[in-house]
């Protein structure tokens, strides 16, 4: 059975995603913006939601994954007042510039989630040697890869997916994300993962072509798409 984890940034998604079979929601804010840390707050309301378990993202801003060591400091802050909560885990991952990975830090961020599960998220589709790399991913107990296969989107990193689950033997749960629909849905099942991400999501708010408007009022507002994810279910459940 393949099993379904949706992006979820708004408690009206949560409440929604809730409604139908899955399996576990990534939760985050700024959905446009590939997601980042959701507040506290944020944290709190979605587990009054959620019957399924939730990890959260723990990504300081939006762009690359080469933090510093103040965003360094803010991702362990959050995961020390995140981790009192009953979430499943937490969903993280950083390189250097060049894409490697950065084991001593990470072990030392590892070592502060107090055995919560972990998600080593799509930071691993700009790593430099990342057949080398899972083997470390898997030293340092994270149980998932969030991945679209070093590629923008699942269907061109597909191969790369097949290969990379082959390689990591069950140890590990290689999990497809990134431009995962209903086109391509029976492609990537077919292909065996254990799990797949997707966000469904839809616009929305509606493009306002007024100039007076300020410009944050045209900035997009994501929910989930029900109708795609119900379609989305139907072809793997």
């Amino acid at each position: 059975m393949t099993n379904i984890e949706i992006c979820a940034s708004s408690i009206s998604s949560i409440i929604d995603s809730n409604k139908f079979d899955i399996n576990r929601i990534e939760l985050c804010s700024e959905i446009g913006l590939g997601g980042i840390t959701p507040s506290v707050g944020f944290v709190e309301e979605s587990l009054k939601h959620s019957s399924v378990p939730i990890r959260v993202l723990l990504r300081p801003r939006s762009g690359n994954f080469v933090y510093d060591k103040n965003e360094i400091n803010t991702i362990k802050r959050d995961i020390l007042i995140l981790k009192k909560y009953p979430i499943e885990g937490f969903v993280f991952g950083s390189t250097d510039v060049s894409g490697n990975i950065l084991f001593d830090q990470l072990r030392e961020i590892v070592s502060i989630c107090d055995q919560k599960k972990l998600t080593f998220h799509r930071a691993f589709d700009v790593l430099k040697d990342p057949f080398n790399d899972l083997e470390k991913i898997i030293q340092l107990g994270f149980d998932t890869i969030l991945t679209s296969g070093q590629k923008e989107n699942v269907d061109d990193g597909l191969e790369f997916l097949k290969s990379i689950n082959k390689i990591s033997k069950g140890r590990i749960n290689i999990m497809p994300g990134g431009g995962i629909n209903t086109s391509n849905i029976k492609k990537i099942f077919s292909s065996n993962f254990n799990w797949i991400h997707l966000s469904a999501k839809k616009i929305l708010n509606k493009k306002n072509n007024n100039t007076k408007l300020m410009s944050f009022l045209s900035q997009e507002i994501y929910g989930l798409d029900k109708k795609i994810l119900k379609n989305i279910i139907n072809e793997i459940k």
